[in-house]
């Protein structure tokens, strides 16, 4: 459809008092998270009062509701500017010294506060414009939606996730709400490009899938999620059992975070190929009603502690018998399907056996010898010195 657009300018005075009476809103059905950070925010602080242009930021007014006769101006691009002046002008962001780029302005302007500004540079600030294109409010949402992801193409390119947190849904909305569980952060497992970018999202929608279907092949990852956000979008009926059991799954895994001593236990923990792997024992064990002892989280700490250090090689300088060729055979496949093509089916299955046959097998668990373990270890290491 084609609509109609204006372009005029508002002073930050203007769109700071439309955001303080929520008059101006983010719509987060197709925008972005607010990932610009205080660098980011803090140069953009310095382009104003430098007086130089800012990008235009576009608007949309939705419908005038016919009862109320209120309606409400949606930022269709422009959030992270926007966010980052109402920061600055309310008092909470300060203008670090080592953000700004103009000598000028880190002798002027360093380490300052808004309220600490001269009232000059506060009016000056007050009175910028910045350039504001109008939407038609007769244009519908898919139109806005696919005119934001246009205009974020001279950016970068949207990924997968991104476009698809614009047709959310139930299943998104549960992805979404998991991303933001205390856990992930606590074992760090995502870093600041992932959160940027939705990739924890994407990867919190891998773990709901795992425990729905069970390990699936995902080399070609947006199919099966792709599928679940088409199936799960505005009918969800298992939603709450689906939630139960994942709320269960981390439960078990931070009471073995919990168990393992000091070290670098997390260094396994956060590699996102290991985390699906030991999530794949989890949710198995869930649903076989198997407990995890204290016998088996010990288990996994001799896993840790030999896979750390685990290199792929030939074994035969390590001069093994019978029993620890045994084991590093286990390592060995493990390491393998660790190395590449991580997310296919097979490559999954296998590290999922492997961890099975070690930690949760009772009888005659090669792990379970913590001779086997100690001496396997020693081989090991001395390949290493």
């Amino acid at each position: 459809m084609e609509f109609k657009f204006t372009e005029n300018t508002k002073t930050i005075s203007e769109i700071n008092k439309l955001l303080r009476s929520n008059s101006l809103m983010v719509d987060h059905s197709y925008q972005r998270r607010k990932i610009w950070s205080d660098t980011d925010k803090i140069r953009l602080i310095e382009t104003i009062l430098l007086n130089y242009v800012v990008p235009s930021v576009y608007w949309w007014q939705s419908r005038i509701d016919p009862d109320t006769g209120e309606s409400k101006t949606h930022i269709v691009d422009g959030q992270q500017r926007l966010t980052a002046i109402s920061e600055f002008v309310t008092g909470n962001l300060k203008l670090n010294k080592n953000s700004l780029l103009d000598k000028d302005c880190r002798e002027i302007y360093h380490n300052k506060y808004f309220s600490e500004l001269s009232d000059e540079d506060k009016t000056k600030i007050w009175n910028y414009k910045i350039s504001v294109i109008e939407i038609d409010k007769n244009a519908k949402e898919d139109d806005v939606i696919n005119m934001f992801n246009r205009l974020n193409l001279t950016e970068y390119t949207l990924n997968s996730q991104e476009k698809r947190h614009a047709k959310r849904g139930l299943f998104h909305d549960f992805a979404t709400e998991l991303s933001e569980n205390n856990f992930w952060q606590r074992i760090k497992i995502f870093s600041g490009a992932d959160v940027k970018r939705m990739n924890d999202v994407t990867y919190c929608a891998n773990i709901i899938i795992l425990a729905k279907r069970g390990i699936v092949d995902q080399a070609k990852i947006d199919k099966p999620i792709n599928e679940a956000y088409e199936k799960y979008k505005k009918d969800y009926p298992e939603i709450d059992d689906d939630k139960k059991l994942v709320e269960d799954a981390i439960n078990n895994f931070i009471k073995i975070i919990d168990y393992m001593p000091q070290g670098n236990y997390n260094n396994f923990f956060n590699k996102k190929v290991q985390n699906y792997s030991l999530f794949s024992l989890i949710f198995y064990m869930i649903r076989r009603k198997e407990q995890w002892t204290d016998e088996r989280k010990n288990f996994l700490k001799y896993f840790i502690d030999i896979y750390q250090n685990f290199k792929n090689e030939n074994s035969e300088s390590l001069e093994l018998n019978d029993k620890q060729q045994e084991l590093f055979d286990y390592f060995r496949k493990y390491k393998l399907a660790s190395s590449e093509g991580v997310n296919k089916l097979a490559n999954r299955t296998i590290r999922f056996n492997v961890l099975k046959d070690l930690i949760v097998n009772d009888e005659g668990n090669l792990i379970g010898d913590i001779e086997l373990v100690n001496s396997l270890k020693l081989k090991i290491s001395e390949t290493d010195s």
